[in-house]
């Protein structure tokens, strides 16, 4: 009989499956676990033993291509709401599970698809966005903000974020009427 040992300068738990040695010449299949940060290149080594123990080696480069996750956002789920003349900050965080795309994100917030009015700021931070409304007497109604988070291999996450600023009814202003002069003549 013929014996088998495969190692993996990594350590890495490798099996080996031979029904007959003809077929291990031919073909041997592994298995075991290859987790999103096992990317990169593993060096194996086959070793074969005769029945007399003689050794033959067979090396090789295992390389284990990266799989790119998309990023998501996470923000406020409902609408939220502020009245006129007050503030609101809505606060979203992007997180990317890739490690290699830690501080690589790019994030961007849209108003109908086209720039934030003057009302609405951003603050960024490598995986936040900070929106900072700041509506007038004459922004009530619903609005949607998208916020949309991009990785560095173009994989995304977009959210669209409702925020309803309530009318207010103000209080009127009056004029100081001042009174005419009137030059009497009697």
């Amino acid at each position: 009989p013929s014996f088998l040992t495969l190692s993996d300068s990594n350590s890495s738990n490798i099996s080996s499956t031979i029904t007959s040695l003809a077929s291990a010449i031919r073909a041997v299949t592994y298995s075991g676990e290859i987790d999103y940060d096992s990317n990169g290149e593993h060096p194996i080594e086959i070793i074969f033993r005769d029945s007399n123990g003689l050794p033959s080696k067979l090396q090789y480069t295992l390389v284990v291509q990266n799989t790119n996750r998309a990023p998501k956002l996470i923000c406020p789920s409902e609408i939220t709401s502020v009245d006129e003349g007050k503030i609101s900050e809505i606060l979203c965080k992007a997180e990317d599970l890739d490690k290699e795309d830690t501080g690589r994100l790019t994030l961007k917030a849209s108003y109908n698809g086209g720039d934030l009015p003057s009302w609405i700021t951003s603050e960024y931070s490598a995986d936040s966005i900070k929106l900072i409304l700041a509506p007038g007497y004459s922004n009530s109604g619903i609005h949607r903000i998208s916020v949309r988070v991009t990785d560095p291999g173009g994989l995304s996450d977009e959210k669209t974020l409702e925020q309803r600023v309530n009318d207010i009814n103000r209080v009127p202003s009056a004029c100081k009427i001042t009174s005419p002069e009137v030059n009497s003549t009697r």
